[in-house]
């Protein structure tokens, strides 16, 4: 046994051992199956066994007997195989015996050649006599052929079988007559002039059916494609076939169908790249950038030809490469026509981007791939394209910014129609779109380069063009807000409209700079990518800063509504009559008009803000001039207020988070309408939970109650402002940084 079969046999070994130890782990889980289970599965086992071995035993039997039989079948035939090749050589002695059995057989053998010459010379003259009568028949069918048919038929195979008939006697004839003297060899000559003047007639009528291949591809008339290929296949044949004779083979002048055949062809294309650009046919003439829009044949063509010409055509000619190549030939051409007098950036974008599409076309439409093509259609000159795109696209993209920009900020300074709704409902300035349609033509760029120095310098430049974009929208909210402001009654209407639109505009360039961010993540490497995401992050960060900017401001404009009756709360007419009906009613008519145009994200965040800012004005309000809390009556009103509020929110939010936002308020009037003795214990419970709650705001608040003396308030501040000494010492760094709604006060 060798070495390989030793290792090859223990291995076996051991894994049948590991086999059969796992099973048997399976089998006995526990102690107790030692006693309960360990009797049945040995006989289990060995049934198994004893069923497998007359299993193997049947098949090992079965193979003995298969090898048994093919051994007395292979003795069977070399028995046979001597008997054949002893009645061979009996046969081969016979024929020589009867040799010399026929007297003067040499004599018989002469006789019979000269017979056999008589036939052939006697087939020639007949030939010789019929050549006119075959030449006319072919004359007047491939003049039929000419004059009614436009593509080629099956006469046309008809005509080439009988040509080449004539051109194989006219073969043999010439071989024969190599003993002749000139003078006869000239006659001959003479003689088939009219059939060289046929096969003239033929083939110029046959190659002109060939330079018809567009019309016939077109009209996908591909059986006289196919009678064409069986001429061109059937000449090869003959040219093979004298080639190989002895007797021909020197006088024999290939046709070469083939080689003429891609010839043509090759001239077809020319030909029709010439018709679909146009060109005259020039030297030097020049090829603009639009030539590119009139490129859309290339594929098409292609496409037919794969589709009709594949399935008909010898494997051996791998004709759609040759279409493939010779097309992709003809558009580098073109290309370096077209990049030598390229100076327009939007032309050097289409020149980049025609090629990535071209690449794309012919992988996806076609299957082939870009390694394929040679030469590239660039040929190298990606970097100074993209250089030149680059310079270029910087005065460019500046331009274009500035424009956009100037446009749209007028539009929204100006307000003088409300703005765009899109398909969803939602409020748009259509900015964001054009702004990425310019971002995502530099990104495209970027990709097809495949060079990731040149790649992150365009996305640097994109994003350069976005924070032009975004500091100037910020100028633009914060000067239209504070003109607002400052002259409400002059200030066009709309502005909330606008600084809707602004936002979902933001939120949208947002999540369109998270897609560029994916999109680029392949281009770069690890360290490349880090900086990438880090530099778009902060422009993704911008934007939803701008966006809180338009909410922020919303919000301030519907306070500013509401301001004046914020200042009656707890003043002699609040008590008469509650201003809070006004004040919900206001807020209620901003946010059923702004919910319809807002995006959905936005439309939460901007909830969830004015909650946050109604709880701050109204804690505020406490310090009012004109404020008294008179108790016990106040504590009903501001209940009521309260209750109010919080199913106002709760028609927006969940009533979970409603009520946690409403907590400072609850803690505060708890302890602010307490009694003088409950108030400390009241302020104990607040500053647990808002530490950054003002002792001085509280001691304002106490003032305006009508049942403490100013002594008891300053008892009471000063327990406070001692438990707050107390609760500080113990606070940690991470604790005292913890702001809340108390900290915004504006008291």
């Amino acid at each position: 046994m060798s070495l390989s079969t030793e290792k090859e046999a223990t291995k076996i070994m051991v894994a049948a051992r590991q086999s059969a130890l796992k099973r048997i782990s399976e089998i006995l889980k526990h102690p107790d199956d030692l006693n309960t289970k360990l009797a049945r599965t040995r006989q289990k086992i060995y049934f198994e066994k004893a069923s497998i071995d007359a299993q193997m035993k049947s098949l090992v039997q079965s193979q003995l007997d298969d090898s048994q039989r093919g051994l007395e079948i292979l003795d069977e035939s070399k028995k046979e195989t001597a008997i054949i090749k002893k009645n061979l050589e009996s046969i081969d002695s016979l024929c020589l015996d009867s040799q010399g059995m026929i007297n003067n057989f040499p004599e018989i053998k002469k006789l019979s050649k000269a017979r056999t010459n008589f036939v052939h010379t006697k087939e020639m003259v007949e030939s010789f006599l019929h050549l006119d009568e075959k030449l006319s028949v072919i004359d007047q069918l491939l003049t039929q052929e000419i004059e009614k048919e436009k593509y080629a038929t099956e006469m046309l195979l008809v005509i080439h079988f009988k040509i080449s008939e004539l051109k194989l006697f006219q073969e043999r004839i010439m071989y024969k007559a190599q003993t002749l003297s000139s003078d006869e060899r000239l006659t001959l000559v003479n003689y088939f002039s009219t059939l060289n003047h046929q096969i003239e007639s033929f083939e110029k009528y046959f190659w002109s059916l060939v330079e018809n291949i567009y019309d016939v591809l077109i009209n996908t008339n591909v059986k006289s494609i196919i009678y064409i290929l069986k001429i061109i296949e059937a000449e090869e044949q003959f040219d093979d076939r004298l080639k190989h004779n002895d007797k021909t083979k020197m006088l024999h002048k290939a046709s070469g169908y083939r080689e003429k055949f891609f010839n043509i062809v090759s001239k077809a294309i020319d030909k029709r790249f010439m018709e679909q650009f146009q060109f005259k046919g020039e030297e030097g003439e020049e090829a603009s950038v639009e030539i590119l829009e009139r490129t859309g044949f290339i594929i098409d063509d292609l496409t037919m030809v794969h589709d009709e010409f594949i399935p008909k055509f010898p494997k051996k000619y791998a004709i759609f490469n040759y279409f493939m190549l010779e097309y992709h030939r003809h558009m580098k051409s073109v290309m370096d026509r077209i990049i030598a007098d390229v100076s327009d950036t939007g032309a050097i974008l289409m020149i980049l981007r025609w090629v990535q599409e071209y690449y794309t076309d012919m992988s996806t439409r076609l299957g082939v791939a870009e390694d394929s093509l040679e030469p590239q259609l660039l040929d190298g000159k990606e970097d100074k394209l993209i250089n030149d795109y680059l310079s270029l696209n910087h005065q460019k993209s500046v331009e274009w910014i500035t424009n956009i920009m100037s446009s749209g900020i007028k539009r929204f300074s100006e307000r003088e129609e409300p703005p765009e709704v899109n398909p969803n409902g939602n409020y748009n300035l259509s900015l964001s779109v054009i702004l990425f349609q310019i971002i995502n033509q530099q990104i495209n760029l970027a990709k097809s380069s495949n060079r990731s120095e040149l790649a992150f310098d365009v996305v640097m430049e994109c994003k350069k063009t976005i924070r032009i974009f975004q500091n100037g929208w910020k100028d633009t909210v914060n000067k239209e807000y504070q003109f607002y402001v400052n002259s409400p009654e002059t200030s066009p209407k709309g502005l909330p409209e606008y600084l809707i639109a602004l936002a979902n505009d933001c939120l949208w360039c947002s999540e369109y700079t998270e897609e560029i961010i994916k999109e680029v993540k392949h281009i770069f490497n690890e360290e490349e990518n880090e900086k990438i995401s880090k530099e778009l992050g902060e422009v993704q960060k911008e934007f939803m800063n701008v966006s809180k900017r338009c909410i922020y401001i919303l919000i301030e404009i519907m306070m500013m509504d509401v301001k004046s009756t914020f200042s009656q709360l707890y003043s002699q007419g609040w008590y008469e009559e509650s201003q809070m009906n006004v004040i919900i009613c206001t807020l209620l008519d901003y946010c059923g008009d702004f919910q319809e145009y807002f995006q959905e994200y936005l439309f939460t965040k901007f909830i969830t803000d004015l909650n946050e800012r109604f709880v701050i004005a109204y804690l505020e309000a406490f310090s009012n001039r004109n404020a008294k809390l008179k108790m016990p009556s106040c504590t009903t009103i501001i209940e009521s207020d309260i209750k109010q509020a919080e199913e106002f929110f709760s028609n927006y939010r969940s009533s979970k988070r409603v009520t946690e936002s409403f907590k400072p308020i609850h803690l505060f009037v708890a302890m602010i309408t307490s009694s003088p003795t409950m108030i400390f214990l009241d302020y104990y419970s607040l500053y647990k939970e808002y530490s950054d709650v003002p002792l001085n705001f509280i001691d304002n608040v106490l003032h305006k109650r009508d049942d403490l003396q100013n002594v008891q308030i300053k008892d009471i501040m000063e327990q406070c402002n001692q438990k707050a000494k107390e609760e500080k010492e113990k606070m940690t760094d991470a604790t005292k940084e913890i702001s809340s709604v108390f900290s915004r006060l504006s008291i």
